[in-house]
């Protein structure tokens, strides 16, 4: 989670951090709301893995609505840009460094769409980067997978933004995982093979 951001970006210098953040937050709501959504976007687009913490840390220093709000937004255009800079800058190097890696996962999204993203995201199983660079080397459309993607994502990351309130009484991540939220996650896991069966059913008949 910390990556090279280790000394700015963690649980503790968040928790630290709360009492100036929040005055700065209340102070200028809009320009903190736009630097958190760009802070969003452009680190996890950065393949650094930030977004349960960046969603956690919306719940803990914004109101709930707006945090939502701003986390899915911020997703959908993490999502766009990602498999956007992928196909017209990066696509070569990735195919190249993690051909064989991708290759059964863009052949699935391939083959079975938007029901294989939807899979994919609430199986919990694959991270955003790998889902990411593995549609970009399909034909999907960008605006259209994006929002599949929000879609198919918004009841964990609505979990994880909630249970940013709990952020200043813990002493790390996994304390968040309670029965209530751990029952969540076991169900969407199951949910996620609902678009599969449906595509599957659909390509027999």
């Amino acid at each position: 989670i910390n990556y090279f951001f280790k000394d700015i970006i963690s649980l503790k210098s968040i928790q630290n951090s709360q009492e100036v953040l929040t005055q700065k937050i209340h102070n200028h709501p809009i320009l903190s709301s736009v630097s958190f959504v760009l802070f969003f976007i452009i680190t996890t687009s950065l393949s650094l893995p930030l977004i349960g913490l960046m969603c956690l840390a919306s719940g803990f220093l914004f109101p709930i609505s707006w945090a939502l709000a701003m986390v899915y937004f911020s997703f959908f255009w993490h999502c766009f840009f990602m498999i956007k800079l992928i196909r017209n800058l990066f696509k070569d190097i990735i195919h190249k460094r993690f051909k064989e890696k991708f290759k059964n996962l863009y052949e699935n999204i391939q083959q079975k769409g938007i029901y294989y993203v939807v899979f994919l995201r609430l199986s919990l199983v694959t991270p955003s980067f790998i889902i990411n660079c593995a549609a970009a080397f399909t034909n999907l459309n960008a605006t259209v997978y994006s929002f599949a993607s929000v879609i198919s994502s918004i009841p964990i990351l609505t979990i994880f933004v909630i249970s940013g309130k709990k952020l200043g009484s813990i002493n790390s991540l996994t304390d968040l995982y309670n029965h209530t939220n751990l029952i969540i996650l076991v169900s969407l896991a199951i949910i996620a093979f609902i678009p599969v069966v449906l595509q599957n059913k659909k390509s027999t008949n």
